[in-house]
């Protein structure tokens, strides 16, 4: 049973507090305030031996009743807890300031009151209605980012039991036609003519633009950009991981020309926490810029603004042939797909592919045309290849050797086979697996089964049509190996399966190095 009491200095005071006792679930005694009046506090003791006598029979958990608990509140009590949790873990002041407008929004256009009255249909009619008021699918993934965290919060706080609008899924961003601001890179004509305005000269603002094209520097990252991150001497930019957009330590090369507008910026007598620039260029005064050296701040819908600058050095860097990865490692990207889509202006993107289909002949088009037949290898990369020759010929004396090595190695095998093969038989076909010189296992040889199968190899004087075991048998060999008469260069062919078809030998492949079965200058002749 529990009791309803005062403390013994308040028995006679009017307007202080009464306190009850009761022993809970647990077996544990616990002592909670009361209100001034004692009927009230005696229902708050009583409804107490409620909750434990339902806990105890299971009916309901304490989870459960702290869930209620938390319905009741309005749904600005617990946003206004979740920024403060927010700004205790050290979340920056922009970003505190955004969540705090998107989470009163989102509360103000749904007319949410309680938690229950913020569902997924809520939240995906306020997407929609963002979306029919012209904003961008980024925007509209930030405030459901917000909200997303709000409840996630809520959730690991006991205050919900689940996320509702968890399953809510996000816009795609990706693409020129999803975002509402397109952006276009200046040609290096333009980009030379706004360093050269009189009046930015003057003011050294073509230092920061020289600077934010050669670094791909962030307006806010130039903004927060200390001297003590600036080492002029190896030329470099160590931009801390608080800086960084993605809170990522990077080392950024400087170019020459970015090095001489760093030492015209940063003043002799400066301290190493004092920011490199004074101020950076506001939008207003960007555009100016850019006016009095003629460019056009939009055409046809894409425009071109202080964040354009690394577009326009992406895009001239690829133009140059620098490689999509090294592009995207200079613009510290983590997506390749970022870097293609969003900041390459490149009008005109042809790749291999494109440069075959373009040099494909017109349906209907002779193909033995000269013209067609030298675009097709010009196309292909066969233009200058060695044609493949039914007859062999023995290699020419002055033919340079392919290296001193591989010479040293030919003439042994060759001197090798002729002791002991003294009737001149140099060349070996046989099944094998490998691909080096060296012949085949005992084991690998008898695995071969070489059976009466004809082989006819040219060796530019005769050709011998036995069959293998007829071959082998009639030089003397044994059955699992077939020696033929070619030139005096070794050539082991290797190949993985048994075939039933004879092999030639052409000039390309007797001076080549060993190959597989399937490679050029090895023709089956059916």
């Amino acid at each position: 049973m529990g009791s309803v009491w005062k403390r013994k200095t308040d028995k006679r005071r009017s307007g202080v507090p009464w306190w009850f006792t009761y022993i809970n679930e647990l077996g544990k005694r616990r002592t909670e305030k009361g209100t001034c009046s004692k009927e009230e506090t005696t229902e708050l003791l009583q409804a107490a031996e409620a909750r434990v006598l339902r806990r105890k029979h299971g009916v309901v958990s304490a989870k459960d009743e702290k869930f209620a608990e938390h319905a009741k509140k309005p749904i600005t009590q617990h946003i206004e807890d979740y920024l403060a949790h927010c700004e205790c873990v050290g979340h920056n002041d922009k970003h505190h300031h955004n969540v705090t407008q998107q989470l009163k929004r989102i509360v103000r256009v749904t007319r949410a009151v309680h938690l229950r009255d913020v569902d997924a249909p809520a939240i995906e009619r306020y997407m929609m209605k963002m979306k029919e008021a012209g904003r961008a699918p980024r925007t509209i993934n930030h405030h459901l980012k917000a909200a997303k965290a709000f409840f996630n919060w809520c959730v690991a706080e006991d205050r919900l039991s689940i996320n509702p609008i968890a399953r809510v899924k996000r816009h795609e961003e990706r693409g020129r036609h999803n975002r509402r601001m397109l952006r276009r890179a200046a040609t290096r004509d333009e980009f030379e003519a706004l360093i050269r305005v009189p009046e930015a000269v003057r003011r050294g603002r073509h230092h920061v633009y020289i600077i934010a094209y050669w670094t791909g520097l962030r307006r806010n990252e130039l903004r927060q950009l200390q001297c003590r991150d600036v080492d002029l001497e190896h030329r470099q930019i160590v931009l801390p991981a608080h800086v960084d957009k993605a809170r990522k330590e990077n080392q950024i090369h400087l170019h020459p020309q970015a090095v001489e507008s760093l030492r015209a910026t940063i003043l002799p007598d400066v301290k190493p926490g004092d920011r490199v620039f004074r101020s950076i260029p506001e939008p207003s005064t960007f555009n100016r810029d850019c006016e009095r050296a003629g460019i056009k701040r939009e055409i046809d819908g894409r425009v071109f603004n202080f964040h354009a600058l690394r577009m326009t050095a992406n895009t001239h860097l690829g133009q140059d042939g620098v490689s999509e990865d090294d592009r995207r490692r200079f613009l510290r990207h983590s997506d390749p797909r970022i870097t293609r889509d969003n900041y390459d202006d490149t009008k005109v993107r042809l790749d291999s592919l494109g440069h075959i289909i373009d040099s494909q002949p017109p349906i209907g088009a002779k193909t033995d045309r000269p013209e067609v037949v030298e675009q097709r290898a010009k196309a292909t990369g066969t233009d200058d290849a060695v044609a493949v020759s039914d007859d062999v010929s023995k290699p020419k004396d002055d033919e340079t050797p392919r290296s001193a090595c591989a010479a040293r190695r030919d003439e042994r095998a060759s001197h090798n086979d002729t002791e002991r093969y003294p009737d001149g038989v140099v060349g070996r076909i046989e099944r094998s697996g490998s691909t080096d010189y060296n012949p085949a296992s005992e084991t690998e040889l008898d695995s071969a089964r070489l059976t009466e199968t004809k082989c006819e190899v040219s060796t530019g004087e005769d050709t011998d049509s036995r069959p293998r075991s007829q071959v082998a048998q009639g030089d003397g060999l044994q059955n699992r190996y077939s020696w033929v008469r070619i030139p005096p260069r070794p050539f082991f062919i290797a190949t993985r399966t048994p075939r039933r078809e004879a092999l030639r030998l052409s000039p390309a492949c007797m001076n080549a190095r060993p190959r597989s079965f399937d490679s050029p200058g090895v023709t089956p002749v059916i």
